[in-house]
C-alpha cells in the first residue's frame, strides 16, 4: 500500500472536479511523482500546498468557462423552451408507471402534511380574535369570584389587586334558554361582567356593547352568527329586544366574528344572572388582563396564601382531607387551543415521518431510473450534451412530476381537511373555517418543488448522468448500495409509525371497553330547563316533568322512561354533600355528588340496582340511594349498605352537625365525566325533595335508539312548545364524544402507518426488482449452468429480510423515543410496550418478505439463451 503523502486527499477530491477531458487521474498521478521526490518531508509539504492551489484554481478556471458555454450554448436537441417541455413529456410518457408512482407517492406524503398543516395554521398559527390574547389569563385551582346574593358576582380582591394585573372581569359557565322569535329554538349564553369584553380585547363590532349599561340593567351582546341567521343581520338591531324564556334583553351590541368565549355560546347576558338560565350551576369564573412582561409568580403566591387561609377555616369536610390542585394562571390561547394542541402535533410529527418515507423512496426510484438510463446518457454525451445538460433535464423531470404531484396533494389535502374539520369540536376557534388556504397552497407546492428539484439532483448526481463508457457496473455497485440504505431508512420509519400506530390503537380499544355503569346501545336522551315563565316553583317542575314522562311512555318503541337532574356525561345540577359512618370520626367523612332520580330512572338508563331498592314507593321516612363506590368508601360490601344508617353533615355558622340518614339501596357507579376518570361516589335522592329547572329524561327503547330521536324530540315540544329539548341523543353518542379525539388520533396514525409500510414495501420491491433486472445476465449463466432457481429466489428473498432485519434494528430505538410524546395521551397502555413492539417488528419484516418475494419470481421465468442473447 502507497505511503500518504501530504494534502493528497485534498488534491484528489480536486483533480475529480476537472473536466474529464483534462484527464484527472493523470494530474493526480504528476502530483504524487512530484511531490514524492522531495528530498525531505518539509520540501514535501511545499510541494503539497503549491500543488493543491494550483489545481484549485485550474479547477475554479475551467469550471467557470464551461458555465459560461453553457449558458450561451442553446440546448441540445431542444433549442427552446417548448422543445424541452416536449421532451420532458415524452420522456415521462414512456415511463408511465414510475410517473404515476411519484405523483402518487407525492400526492400521499405531501398531501398529509398539508392537511396537518392546515389545521396548524387554523387552530394554532392563525391570531385569535383578541387583542394580545396571551397576556389574557383565567385563574385555575382556585375560587377567586365571591357570590354576592341575588345574581351578583365580584371578582375578589386579592385577584383584582394583585401585582400585574390590569383589570378583571367574570362570567358564568356556558347555560342556555329558549329564544323566543319566528321559531322557538335553544341558545347557549353566558352572563359577563361590564368589562368583560374590555379585558378580552374585543370591541363590539356594533353597539357600545355592556359598559355604559346602568347597574342591574338587562342588556345582550349578539353573536355574530347569531345576529346573521336570527336578526337577518340588521344594523338597526340595537335597542330591540331578544326574548329569551320569555325574560326580554334590550340588545346593546353585536359581538365580533368568531368570538365565542366562553365555549361555544351565542349571545352573553348583563347581571344580575338568571340561574334558571344556568341549569343550577351558580358558580362565577375571573379573567384578568396582565401587564406585558410581568412576572406571574406574586399573583400565584397572594392566591396560594389566600386559599391557605380559607381552607384553615374552612369546616371539617372532603376538603380537609384531599390536597388541593395547584394554583394555575392558565393563558386565554391555552384555554381556547390547549386540547387538541397537542393532538394536532403529533399528527404533524406522523406526517413529517410520512413525507421522510416520501422522499426516501422517491431517490431510490429516480436513481434506479438513473441507472436503467445509463446507456441514453452515454449516447447523448457522445452527441455533444453536456453532463449539466443531462443533469438539468433530469431535473425538468422532476419538477414536472412534483408539480403535479403538488397539485394531487391539494385533492388529498382538500378532503382531509374536510374529514378532520368533521371530526373537531365546533367551539374551537378557527375549526370551523379549516380548510385549504392560500398559505396551504403554498405550502404543498413548495414542499412538492423542492422535494422534486432536491430528489432530481441527487439522481442526476449520483445516477450516471456523466454518461461515462464503461462506468455502468461502478453505478450498479453503487446504486445497490445506495438502495439498500434508502429500504433501510424507509423500513425504519415505517417501524416507528406502526408502532404509534399500534400503542394507540390499544389505547382506543381499551378506552372504549370501560364499562361506563349505564347502557349506551338502547338509550336515547334529552333535557329540558324549565324558565319560571312555565313554572312559577318547584311543584310546577315536576308537574311539567311527569307530564313529559307521561308523553314519552307513549311514543312507540319506548319501553321504560325515567328523570334526574344530572344524565350521564352532562353538565346538569351539581350539587354535593358530606358522609361519615354513624360514630366513626370526622376524618373519615366522603363526599358525595347529589342528584335527584325518579323511580324508573335506573331501569331506563340502564343502572344496575346491587342490593336493596331504588327510590320506588318513598316511604315517609326518605332515605338515600348511594352508588357503590360511596357504598365501599363507607363499608366494606355493597350489601352491607342497605338498611344502614350513615350520617350527612350539615354546616351553619361555620361550625357542622351531623344528621342521620338511612340507605334504602345500592345502585352501579356511573362514569359521569367520561370513561377516563373513575366513577366517584354519589347518591340519589325523589325528585321532590329537591325540585330543579334542569332536568335529564332516558328512555329505554326498542329497536334503532338513533331512529326514535326525532320522535322523542316531536313528542317533547308537544308537551310545552314554548321549551325547547337540547342534547337530544343517544347516550351511545354522548359517550362517543369522549373519545372523538382519541379516535381520530388513532384513525389519522393508523392511516399514515399503512401509508408508511405500503411505502417502505414500494421502496423495497423497486430496490429487488432493480436488483434482479442488472444481474440478469449473471442470473442467466447460473440458470444455464444447471443452478436451482428456487435457491435463487431464496437468496434474493433473504436478501429482502436482511434489510428489513436491518431496518428493525435501527427503528426499534427512534421508535422507543417518538412514542414517548404519544404517552400523555394513552389510557393504560405503555408506550414502549414490548409485545407491540415486537408486533411492529414481525409486521415489517413480513411485510419485507413479501415486497422481496414478488418481484424475485422473476427470476424463474428467465430464459439462459435469451439473457446471454441479450448483452
Amino acid at each position: 500500500m502507497p505511503t500518504p503523502l501530504p494534502w493528497e486527499r485534498t488534491h484528489r477530491l480536486l483533480a475529480s472536479l476537472l473536466p474529464r477531458g483534462d484527464r484527472p487521474e493523470a494530474v493526480h498521478a504528476l502530483f504524487r511523482e512530484w511531490v514524492g521526490a522531495a528530498p525531505d518531508p518539509a520540501a514535501a509539504r511545499r510541494r503539497a500546498r503549491r500543488a493543491v492551489l494550483d489545481c484549485a484554481r485550474t479547477v475554479v478556471r475551467t469550471r467557470t468557462v464551461a458555465l459560461a458555454r453553457t449558458l450561451r450554448r442553446p440546448p441540445i436537441a431542444t433549442g427552446t423552451a417548448a422543445a424541452a417541455l416536449r421532451h420532458t413529456a415524452r420522456s415521462l410518457r414512456t415511463r408511465p408507471l414510475q410517473a404515476a408512482v411519484v405523483v402518487g407517492t407525492l400526492a400521499l406524503a405531501i398531501g398529509a402534511n398539508a392537511v396537518l398543516f392546515s389545521a396548524t395554521e387554523s387552530l394554532l398559527l392563525r391570531p385569535l380574535p383578541y387583542a394580545e390574547a396571551e397576556q389574557v389569563v383565567r385563574v385555575r385551582g382556585a375560587s377567586v369570584v365571591s357570590f354576592r346574593g341575588d345574581g351578583r358576582f365580584a371578582v375578589d380582591e386579592v385577584f383584582a389587586d394583585a401585582p400585574g394585573v390590569v383589570a378583571t372581569a367574570f362570567y358564568t359557565p356556558e347555560g342556555s334558554a329558549t329564544l323566543t322569535g319566528t321559531r322557538n329554538r335553544r341558545v347557549r349564553l353566558a352572563h359577563v361582567s361590564p368589562d368583560f369584553f374590555e379585558v378580552l380585547g374585543v370591541a363590539p363590532s356594533l353597539g357600545g356593547g355592556m359598559r355604559g349599561l346602568p347597574v342591574d340593567t338587562r342588556g345582550a351582546v349578539l353573536g355574530h352568527d347569531l345576529w346573521r341567521t336570527d336578526f337577518a343581520a340588521d344594523p338597526g338591531v340595537l335597542g330591540r329586544d331578544v326574548i329569551l324564556n320569555g325574560i326580554a334583553y334590550p340588545i346593546v351590541g353585536v359581538a365580533p366574528p368568531e368570538v365565542r368565549f366562553p365555549g361555544d355560546v351565542d349571545l352573553w347576558l348583563s347581571y344580575p344572572a338568571e340561574f334558571e338560565f344556568l341549569g343550577g350551576a351558580f358558580g362565577a369564573e375571573a379573567i384578568g388582563r396582565l401587564q406585558p412582561g410581568v412576572d406571574p409568580a406574586p399573583v400565584l403566591e397572594a392566591l396560594e396564601r389566600d386559599r391557605a387561609e380559607q381552607m384553615g377555616e374552612a369546616p371539617v369536610g372532603v376538603e380537609g382531607r384531599r390536597p388541593p390542585p395547584p394554583i394555575e394562571l392558565q393563558s386565554l390561547p391555552e384555554l381556547l387551543t390547549g386540547g387538541v394542541r397537542r393532538p394536532i402535533l403529533l399528527l404533524f410529527g406522523a406526517a413529517v415521518v410520512v413525507l421522510l418515507l416520501g422522499a426516501l423512496n422517491l431517490a431510490s426510484v429516480w436513481v434506479g431510473a438513473m441507472v436503467e438510463r445509463a446507456a441514453e446518457f452515454r449516447t447523448r454525451r457522445a452527441l455533444g450534451a453536456s453532463r449539466g445538460r443531462l443533469a438539468a433535464q433530469v431535473v425538468a423531470e422532476t419538477t414536472a412530476l412534483s408539480a403535479l404531484g403538488g397539485l394531487a396533494a391539494l385533492g388529498v389535502a382538500a378532503l382531509g381537511t374536510r374529514v378532520l374539520a368533521a371530526r373537531l369540536s365546533a367551539d374551537l376557534v378557527g375549526a370551523t373555517g379549516l380548510g385549504v388556504t392560500p398559505g396551504t397552497v403554498v405550502f404543498a407546492l413548495a414542499l412538492a418543488l423542492g422535494l422534486g428539484v432536491g430528489v432530481g439532483l441527487v439522481a442526476a448526481l449520483r445516477g450516471g448522468t456523466s454518461g461515462a463508457a464503461g462506468s455502468r457496473g461502478g453505478l450498479v455497485r453503487g446504486r445497490a448500495r445506495l438502495d439498500s440504505a434508502l429500504v433501510v431508512g424507509q423500513g425504519a420509519l415505517a417501524l416507528v409509525l406502526l408502532v404509534g400506530s399500534l400503542v394507540t390503537a390499544r389505547s382506543l380499544h381499551r378506552l372504549v371497553e370501560v364499562p361506563l355503569g349505564f347502557d349506551t346501545e338502547a338509550t336515547v336522551s334529552l333535557t329540558v330547563r324549565v324558565p319560571a315563565a312555565e313554572a312559577s316553583d318547584g311543584a310546577a317542575v315536576l308537574a311539567y316533568a311527569d307530564a313529559l314522562l307521561a308523553r314519552l311512555s307513549e311514543v312507540p318503541g319506548v319501553a321504560t322512561v325515567g328523570f334526574t337532574s344530572r344524565l350521564p356525561l352532562s353538565t346538569g345540577t351539581a350539587a354535593g354533600a358530606t358522609f361519615r359512618r354513624a360514630g366513626t370520626p370526622d376524618s373519615t367523612a366522603v363526599g358525595s355528588l347529589m342528584a335527584t332520580a325518579s323511580p324508573d330512572y335506573f331501569v331506563a338508563a340502564g343502572i344496575p340496582v346491587i342490593a336493596g331498592r331504588g327510590l320506588e314507593e318513598e316511604p315517609a321516612e326518605g332515605g338515600v340511594v348511594v352508588n357503590e363506590a360511596l357504598a365501599r368508601a363507607l363499608f366494606d360490601t355493597p350489601g352491607e349498605a342497605v338498611g344502614a344508617t350513615i350520617e350527612e353533615a350539615r354546616y351553619s355558622g361555620g361550625s357542622v352537625e351531623w344528621a342521620p340518614v338511612r340507605i334504602r339501596g345500592v345502585v352501579g357507579a356511573v362514569r359521569a365525566a367520561g370513561p377516563r376518570n373513575p366513577a366517584g361516589p354519589s347518591h340519589y335522592l325523589a325528585p321532590d325533595r329537591w325540585p330543579v329547572r334542569e332536568i335529564g329524561f332516558a328512555a329505554e327503547v326498542r329497536g334503532d335508539p338513533a331512529a326514535l330521536v326525532p320522535d322523542v324530540l316531536a313528542a317533547a315540544l308537544e308537551v310545552n312548545p314554548r321549551i325547547v329539548p337540547f342534547d337530544v341523543r343517544t347516550l351511545g353518542e354522548a359517550a362517543a364524544r369522549y373519545v372523538r379525539t382519541d379516535r381520530t388520533l388513532s384513525r389519522v396514525i393508523a392511516g399514515f402507518s399503512t401509508a408508511g409500510l405500503l411505502l417502505a414495501a414500494l421502496g423495497l420491491y423497486g430496490a429487488v426488482a432493480r436488483s434482479v433486472a442488472s444481474r440478469r445476465r449473471e442470473l442467466g449463466v447460473r440458470l444455464a449452468m444447471g443452478a436451482d432457481p428456487s435457491r435463487l429466489v431464496r437468496q434474493v428473498v433473504h436478501r429482502g429480510l436482511r434489510l428489513g432485519g436491518l431496518a428493525v434494528l435501527c427503528g426499534i430505538p427512534v421508535a422507543l423515543v417518538t412514542s414517548s410524546a404519544l404517552e400523555s395521551r394513552l389510557f393504560e397502555t405503555s408506550a414502549h410496550d414490548p409485545a407491540l413492539i415486537a408486533l411492529a417488528a414481525v409486521v415489517v419484516a413480513l411485510v419485507a418478505a413479501v415486497a422481496a418475494w414478488l418481484p424475485a419470481r422473476r427470476i424463474t421465468r428467465i430464459d439462459p439463451r435469451e439473457s446471454l442473447r441479450a448483452d
